[in-house]
């Protein structure tokens, strides 16, 4: 199982703001789009009762000065650096950031009812306006102000928003949090008496926080409308406080985010990452299941789903929707598990006449007279073609209340997405996907999967930030082609490892056959034989195996994960049973050759004085440096986790080394060769006999690995 983050991780990182959709209190209705921040500040005005309004109708308040503020961006080398979302935010608006701007603090400190700039609330104020935003010098509004406070001119030229707009002081700022959803500031205009606060966040989480009045009537259809296209919306809201900046300084992050105005949405365009689709698709391919698990919307989630392949063409997917658990049916689950189950609802993503049964997950029709859905939900039920998409509310619910029921473990077999999750709703889905007998993985960027990616069994991080400290690997390529990476390299890695440890237990058996059948006769292998085989075949070959490169993709089959499986040991112990029987029968050949002498101890008393020098000793190292050598190919094949043998060039140069010198030592041997490992001169016909040998010896054992 493979899970992935979505922001950053399978779409890019930078998202673009493809526009403003501004709600009109007076209509209750969305305006058209606003693609550019002229659009946005065309419609800012200061109205008769000297009041900044702009098409969202709200007094005091303005969407330019929300895009502006709502923020916790610093500046590093000049340059905002923050969440993507929010530079891409203030891009868009074109205002520029100052921090520890005293000139711009004692201006914006110093409107505050007092009229007193050298007073105690006017250093207070220096001291916590950190950060000035200002407008482009063309829309900025160049009014004094004067020291009763008076409003400005209402008749100044504002209609196009020329004029209108002016330095904002970021008073406070409560950063995003992902429990919360959403993140918000107190700023205070220059003008300005009192204190504006703004907040963003998830759309179902600032309706809540709003004063529903001020909800337009198209809410919902405008966002699924961009949600079920894969945008990310953003929902704006804001307020003003009617007290000083120096009482709203004080006022906790509850008190600030309530009793809201409801502003618009800013919709971002989240592109997929090139690599992505090509990735998801490998890995379905190879049978390794991929899910999504992100904070954003479960309709953005499921668009991009779809669009990046990780839900397949001609594949259903249902959402999850908690209606809200009555108490009566939590004290019901102690006398029916399946009671909690009856708050989740699942309905079709793109508003189909479908849903499924909130106990089996079976699909059904809502209608019994929709012939059309009754038709495509028993083809649902009986294909299996549909998955689920889950919200935190619901995975924490559930997990609560009906963990031990089997709709619990049919969800997590279901889901192909999870959205809203938070960061420990994460980490907690890892883990019950393990408890389910997966081995997981997870692959993020960003600091709310750390706890995840720490859970996973392999995490892979794509960035260099915090997300890197808990992750085991971290990528330096900022797409998910890693994951594909990652996952040969480990079938390689363990493939290889265990070829290695089969050549070594293979070469330890053939070494200790060879030497049994020569204590028959009390005759041993000389040391220069022994120094051969281990330093010049053995160490040579076992570390060029190592040196095997992943195969160029997956494939659905798993490499063996234990030494102790069966393939393992039927491979090693057949190979085993082949190299023994071949030695035994050139043991016996040579035996039955008319030319052999055995070998006699030259003081009969003493067995130790045999000489290791003779016809049995010379026929059973010439075969078996052979074996030596093609034990090391027979575990050194490639497919269909490392690339061919061939492919390993020094592997193939250190066996052609050795094969043209053991070829050279039976074929045509010096006088100087046969001194140096103790040698007798044999028959030619002899010596094709165990080239012969051999050559069947290795036939066999690939055959057998092979199959």
């Amino acid at each position: 199982l493979m899970c992935f983050d979505k922001t950053g991780t399978l779409t890019e990182t930078g998202l673009d703001l493809l526009g403003v959709r501004i709600a009109s209190q007076s209509t209750r209705q969305f305006v058209d789009l606003h693609s550019t921040i002229e659009q946005v500040t065309g419609s800012v005005a200061i109205a008769e009762s000297g009041e900044l309004v702009d098409a969202a109708g709200i007094p005091c308040l303005t969407v330019a000065n929300a895009l502006a503020t709502c923020h916790s961006l610093r500046l590093v080398n000049g340059a905002p650096v923050g969440d993507p979302l929010e530079v891409k935010m203030l891009e868009f608006t074109g205002w520029q950031i100052e921090e520890n701007d005293m000139a711009n603090m004692q201006k914006l400190s110093g409107n505050d009812g007092s009229g007193d700039d050298n007073s105690p609330s006017s250093s207070l104020a220096t001291n916590m306006l950190q950060t000035v935003v200002h407008p482009p010098a063309a829309s900025m509004l160049d009014l004094p102000v004067n020291s009763d406070n008076e409003s400005p001119d209402p008749n100044t030229v504002c209609g196009s928003g020329i004029g209108c707009l002016e330095e904002v002081g970021i008073l406070r700022c409560f950063e995003f949090s992902s429990s919360l959803c959403r993140a918000s500031v107190i700023a205070k205009r220059l003008h300005g008496g009192y204190a504006e606060v703004y907040v963003k966040g998830a759309p179902e989480v600032v309706r809540t926080l709003c004063i529903p009045t001020s909800v337009p009537a198209d809410y919902d259809q405008v966002l699924n409308k961009y949600t079920q296209h894969g945008y990310r919306v953003i929902a704006l809201a804001g307020k003003t406080l009617q007290q000083s900046w120096r009482d709203a300084a004080t006022l906790d992050r509850a008190s600030v985010e309530c009793d809201l105005s409801f502003m618009g949405f800013l919709v971002f365009e989240n592109r997929l990452k090139p690599a992505t689709q090509g990735v998801l698709e490998e890995l379905r391919e190879a049978q390794i299941r991929s899910i999504m698990c992100t904070g954003d919307n479960p309709l953005t989630a499921v668009s991009v789903a779809r669009e990046c392949s990780l839900v397949a063409p001609g594949v259903q997917v249902f959402v999850s929707r908690l209606a809200g658990a009555s108490d009566m049916a939590v004290k019901d689950c102690e006398y029916n598990i399946h009671a909690p189950l009856a708050a989740v609802s699942w309905v079709h993503y793109a508003g189909l006449g479908i849903v499924l049964d909130p106990v089996s997950l079976v699909p059904r029709a809502t209608d019994s007279n929709d012939v059309m859905a009754v038709e495509l939900a028993a083809e649902l039920a009986q294909s299996g073609r549909y998955r689920v998409a889950i919200t935190g509310d619901v995975f924490g619910y559930l997990s609560r209340y009906a963990h031990s029921t089997d709709t619990w473990k049919h969800m997590l077999m279901r889901a192909a997405v999870y959205a809203r999750m938070s960061p420990e709703q994460k980490a907690e889905m890892i883990e019950q996907m393990q408890e389910l007998g997966y081995i997981t993985g997870f692959c993020g960027d960003g600091a709310n999967d750390c706890g995840a990616l720490k859970s996973a069994d392999v995490g892979i991080s794509l960035s260099e930030a915090e997300a890197s400290v808990a992750a085991p690997f971290t990528s330096r390529t900022d797409n998910i082609s890693c994951v594909t990476r990652l996952l040969k390299e480990g079938r390689c890695s363990i493939a290889t490892s265990f070829g290695c440890f089969k050549y070594m237990a293979l070469y330890s058996m053939i070494q200790f056959t060879t030497c049994c059948l020569l204590y028959i006769y009390n005759v041993n292998l000389t040391d220069g034989e022994y120094l051969y085989v281990d330093l010049f075949t053995i160490l040579p070959v076992a570390i060029c195996m190592d040196r095997a490169r992943p195969f160029k993709r997956l494939v659905p089959k798993r490499p063996s994960a234990s030494l102790t499986s069966k393939k393992v040991l039927a491979s090693l112990l057949g190979n085993v049973a082949l190299v023994i029987g071949f030695q035994i029968a050139v043991y016996f050949m040579t035996e039955s050759q008319p030319w052999y002498q055995k070998q006699v101890p030259a003081d009969p008393n003493d067995p130790d004085s045999t000489p290791k020098e003779g016809d049995l000793n010379t026929a059973m190292f010439l075969f078996t440096s052979f074996q030596y050598l093609f034990a090391g190919a027979i575990f050194n094949i490639g497919p269909p986790y490392r690339q061919p043998a061939h492919r390993n060039y020094s592997y193939v140069a250190v066996v052609i080394v050795i094969l043209i010198f053991d070829l050279w030592v039976l074929l045509a041997p010096v006088d100087g060769l046969l001194s140096l490992f103790g040698l007798m001169h044999t028959k030619v016909s002899w010596r094709f006999t165990i080239l012969g040998m051999a050559a069947a010896n290795f036939a066999l054992c690939y055959l057998g690995e092979w199959l």
